[in-house]
């Protein structure tokens, strides 16, 4: 796998190296912890367990730390819409 930073599209997307943390809360919101490990950073994304989206789970916060140069990042999920409309990735003007 690529060790390049990631979109958060990229990384809200489960691998299946991903470990499975156990129960967690986020913002007094029940939720599941999945870690994903890289050479680089390591990725704890935690989904809503009671909010399913026709798209599957939902994300709550993700939360980044760097390995080699330290680094912590914080991403909270709010009014979440797991898909976009075909003219929000339409280049103006082509």
């Amino acid at each position: 796998m690529d060790d390049d930073l990631r979109t958060s599209n990229d990384f809200l997307g489960a691998s299946p190296d991903d470990e499975y943390l156990g129960p967690s809360t986020a913002r007094g919101i029940t939720t599941d912890a999945f870690l994903h490990n890289t050479t680089n950073y390591t990725i704890v994304t935690e989904y809503s367990s009671d909010w399913l989206s026709p798209f599957g789970s939902v994300p709550v916060r993700a939360t980044l730390t760097g390995k080699i140069r330290p680094f912590f990042h914080v991403y909270e999920f709010f009014d979440y819409v797991p898909s976009a409309s075909d003219n929000e990735f339409t280049i103006p003007f082509e």
